[in-house]
C-alpha cells in the first residue's frame, strides 16, 4: 500500500477494540492500523498428529477443537517486516523445535498482508491489530485447556514487538523471545508501544544489529535478560558501514532480493540463525563474550 491510514480505528468483528494514534501509540506518525480484512491475518497450525492447518480467526474454533493438544507446550512464531509465515527461518526453527519435542504445538502468525507495506510505519501500526487478533486465538486455546504459562512467543524484528503486544493483551504468558527487536519507530518510546520485560513471565531478548544509524535492531535492553552476541552489532562476515553494505551489493552486480537482504540486514538476520542453533544445543556454559543484563 502506497498511502497510509491516518485515522484511529475501532473494530467489533473481530472484537478487538480501538487503536488510537495518540500517546503512548504515537510512534507511527499518526498512522492508524489498517482494517483486519486488509491485513488478512492467517494462522498456520502444526503438530505431529495432523497435517498443517491454515485458518483465520473466523474458523479457528473448529481447527482448535480438532487438532490442538492442550497438554503439550505451544510455541507461537511471528515474522517481521516484509516477511511471511513461510520464511526460511520459521521453517528451520519449526524443524528444530519438533526435534526437541515432537508433541508440541506450533502456531505461525502469518501477517504478510499487514507487514509488507512500502510505508514501514503502516506495518508498525498494523502489528497492534495482529497482536489483538492473535490474543483472541490464544484465549481460545486456553478455553480448550491450554495453559498460558506453557505458551512461548518468538518474534523477529518488528515481530518481536508484536510478540510483546500479544503478551500485553493476554497477561500470564510464560515466555516471550525477542529476536533483534526492530529499532525504527521504537527508540525511546513508551513501554506500551514496544517489547518490555513485563510482557511475559520471562522475556529474553537477543540483539545482533545495533550499530548506530545503520543498525536495524534496537540496542536498548528490554527483557528480563538481554544477550548481545559479538557485542550486539557487526556480526562476523557481515558488512559493517553504510559503504560496506552498498559495496556488498554493487561488487556482485546482483540486485536480487537475497543480495540486498545480505547487504542491508545481514547482522539483523543473523539472530535467527543463532537462536535456531541454540534450540538443540546441549552446551550450557556461559559465554563471557555475551554481555547479559539481568
Amino acid at each position: 500500500w502506497l498511502f497510509p491510514n491516518w485515522w484511529s480505528s475501532c473494530y467489533d468483528d473481530p472484537p478487538i477494540g480501538c487503536f488510537p494514534t495518540s500517546y503512548p501509540y504515537n510512534n507511527t506518525g499518526g498512522i492508524a492500523p489498517q482494517h483486519p480484512d486488509t491485513i488478512g491475518l492467517e494462522f498456520h497450525f502444526l503438530n505431529t498428529g495432523s497435517a498443517v492447518q491454515f485458518f483465520n480467526i473466523n474458523n479457528a474454533e473448529q481447527i482448535v477443537a480438532r487438532t490442538y493438544n492442550s497438554s503439550a507446550k505451544t510455541v507461537i512464531l511471528v515474522h517481521g517486516y516484509f516477511e511471511n509465515g513461510f520464511s526460511s527461518w520459521i521453517r528451520d526453527l519449526s524443524h528444530q523445535l519438533f526435534l526437541k519435542d515432537a508433541n508440541m504445538n506450533i502456531l505461525v502468525v502469518d501477517w504478510d498482508g499487514g507487514s509488507s507495506n512500502l510505508i514501514y510505519f503502516q506495518s508498525v501500526a498494523n502489528a497492534r491489530v495482529v497482536a489483538a487478533i492473535t490474543a483472541l486465538l490464544l484465549q481460545k486455546l486456553v478455553a480448550h485447556g491450554g495453559d498460558k504459562a506453557s505458551f512461548h512467543i518468538i518474534g523477529f524484528s518488528l515481530g518481536a514487538h508484536l510478540a510483546g503486544y500479544i503478551g500485553k493483551r493476554l497477561p500470564g504468558i510464560g515466555r516471550v523471545t525477542g529476536l533483534d527487536p526492530a529499532r525504527p519507530g521504537f527508540e525511546e518510546v513508551a513501554t506500551e508501544a514496544r517489547l518490555h520485560f513485563t510482557d511475559a513471565t520471562i522475556v529474553d531478548v537477543m540483539h545482533t544489529d545495533t550499530t548506530p544509524t545503520v543498525g536495524m535492531g534496537i540496542f536498548e535492553p528490554m527483557g528480563t535478560v538481554d544477550f548481545y552476541p559479538n557485542g550486539g552489532a557487526n556480526q562476523p562476515g557481515c558488512p559493517v558501514s553504510v559503504m560496506d553494505r552498498v559495496s556488498a551489493v554493487m561488487s556482485s552486480f546482483d540486485f536480487t532480493s537475497d543480495s540486498v537482504r545480505f547487504a542491508v540486514v545481514c547482522s539483523h538476520l543473523r539472530v535467527t540463525s543463532l537462536f535456531i542453533a541454540s534450540v538443540n544445543n546441549s552446551c550450557r556454559q556461559p559465554n563471557p563474550a555475551l554481555p547479559v543484563r539481568l
